[in-house]
């Protein structure tokens, strides 16, 4: 059976995927909301089942009262209405708890803690409705179309996947704003999903070709900064100038595409904050943390990354916390580093270095 490309449970999600279900969309997501009336149904069924409960403790106290009348505490209608009674009582609970359920997600919908609506981010599509959760990344979209419901059926935009069996399906009129706005709710959201990087993948390829005889990392990811800048790239471009120059960089060699340690730590050279500086450059270098969420966007491009002075970047576990938190997106298949750690410390790196697709862990001399 062919690989789900949907996830449906939260805590499948990538980090910051699932941070949109809880809070305010970022720049560059394009989020609709929607505020559906999640416990419309269950308060329903719990009155119906109340009605239903109250008939049969009715009918219970009859059928009881006869039975003692007549001194036949074993009756059968006796037996049969406790039965009724007792099954009225467990649906009414199950529908009075459900109720309950949903009026706290209802509650949380309207404080904010919960969110529901469509999302589209630099990478991902998510929707979140009462039937839960739909989250596909974009390159895995396909096509997108309207589907037309009829008279007392929903209309829906459907994103259809690459595989061709599964689908994202939001109902328009649940998005606020959005009742009766089918073609425009999709134009809206195809037009986002065409990403204009700004620069062909052949020129990318080309520069790419040009530093591969040196294996001029750097050079070439100085050039594709200086372009993403130059054609002032949001998220979604700059997503796009990444997977174009992924592609680019498939035939060098991993070792090859190893980052300045600049690009996730903060480096102080001679007391002067500087950024983008080679580590092996002697022992004026200090290291004061990595970058996390503040490493550069180009990151995700490297395979091997090098750690001269373990000892001084890994200083206690906390610090390999933030190594796995600044390096979460990329694929490392060779880290290099130093002996000198702690125990702890050291074990800890060890079982990050676990969680990389790995194809070579190499001791510095």
């Amino acid at each position: 059976m062919a690989k789900s490309l949907l996830l449906r449970r939260e805590k499948d999600l990538p980090p910051d995927v699932c941070a949109l279900l809880h809070g305010p969309a970022p720049d560059g997501v394009w989020y609709l909301p929607s505020h559906p009336r999640i416990g419309n149904p269950f308060r329903f069924a719990a009155i119906v089942s109340l009605v239903v409960l109250a008939g049969a403790s009715g009918l219970f106290l009859i059928t009881a009262f006869d039975s003692v009348r007549a001194a036949r505490f074993r009756s059968e209608g006796l037996i049969i209405t406790g039965g009724m009674l007792v099954f009225a009582a467990g649906v009414h609970w199950l529908c009075w708890r459900a109720k309950k359920k949903a009026e706290r997600l209802e509650a949380d919908l309207a404080a904010g803690r919960v969110r529901f609506g469509l999302w589209l981010t630099s990478d991902h599509v998510l929707s979140h409705d009462d039937e839960g959760i739909d989250c596909a990344r974009r390159q895995d979209i396909a096509e997108t179309h309207i589907y037309h419901g009829g008279l007392r059926l929903p209309n829906l935009l459907v994103v259809t996947l690459t595989n061709g069996h599964e689908a994202i399906r939001i109902i328009v009129n649940s998005l606020d704003g959005w009742a009766g706005r089918d073609d425009e709710l999709r134009g809206a959201f195809e037009a986002r999903l065409l990403v204009n990087p700004g620069i062909s993948a052949g020129e990318v390829q080309r520069i790419a070709d040009l530093c591969l005889p040196k294996k001029n990392f750097g050079e070439f990811t100085r050039w594709l900064d200086g372009e993403a800048q130059r054609l002032k790239s949001g998220p979604a471009e700059r997503a796009a100038l990444i997977s174009m120059a992924d592609a680019a960089l498939a035939s060098w060699p991993d070792a090859a595409r190893s980052p300045d340690s600049g690009d996730f730590m903060v480096v102080e050279v001679n007391s002067v904050w500087e950024y983008g500086v080679n580590a092996n450059s002697g022992p004026d270098f200090f290291y004061h943390g990595f970058k996390k969420k503040d490493a550069s966007w180009m990151l995700p491009l490297s395979r091997s990354v090098h750690f001269f002075e373990s000892a001084s970047i890994f200083t206690d576990v906390a610090s390999v916390r933030d190594c796995a938190a600044t390096f979460q997106n990329v694929p490392l298949t060779e880290i290099h580093y130093k002996r000198g750690m702690d125990a702890a410390v050291f074990d800890a790196f060890l079982a990050w270095v676990a969680t990389k697709p790995m194809k070579k862990l190499d001791e510095l001399k």
